[in-house]
């Protein structure tokens, strides 16, 4: 690839990685396409971090409010028009959802404009990596948040499986194939 730099100070300089996620796959695809792409290797350099780090707390939060914001519109645009004219008018309420789609995709194209990258690890106030941990995609930290660890990508206990157990066989036999005991007790 290219260069090794840093994404808040722009210099060449190596940290910690970004993880190259959607959102940077589409842009680097945007820019090879118009053959303006330099395919540097992108991080963010110790001196940075606690830069960074208010950053990606500022996308996060943008993330929540505009997706609050998008929701609330959308739920008054639809439910405003079931709530007077119920389905009698569907050509109204098509329109609405259509209109609570298209602000969805305005909310979103407004959250892609502060987008801050995350990151493969985090490093602690003395600069050492903490492993097992990252800056986590935008809407596995969401979920995180609203309904705690156990939905998110990194689950901190194991979690055990119980073993199924495979079904008897029944010495039932009729026509010579072997049937289980449920299905015998059911024809009879």
């Amino acid at each position: 690839m290219g260069k090794s730099i840093c994404i808040v100070c722009e210099k060449e300089k190596k940290g910690v990685p970004i993880k190259i996620d959607r959102v940077i796959r589409l842009i680097r695809s945007v820019k090879r396409k118009f053959n303006v792409a330099q395919d540097n290797d992108l991080y963010v350099c110790k001196e940075c971090w606690p830069k960074y780090k208010d950053k990606r707390k500022k996308f996060e939060r943008s993330i929540m409010v505009w997706g609050a914001v998008a929701a609330i519109i959308s739920i008054l645009l639809i439910g405003t028009s079931l709530f007077n004219l119920g389905f009698t008018d569907l050509f109204l309420l098509a329109k609405n959802i259509f209109l609570s789609l298209i602000v969805f995709v305005v909310f979103i194209f407004m959250i892609g404009l502060g987008y801050v990258p995350g990151t493969e690890y985090d490093i602690d106030e003395k600069g050492n990596k903490i492993v097992g941990s990252g800056s986590k995609s935008s809407v596995s930290n969401v979920i995180s948040k609203v309904f705690g660890n156990a939905y998110s990508k990194k689950i901190t206990k194991p979690v055990l499986k119980k073993k199924s157990k495979p079904p008897k066989k029944s010495k039932v036999k009729s026509k010579g194939k072997v049937k289980s005991k449920s299905k015998a007790k059911r024809k009879k």
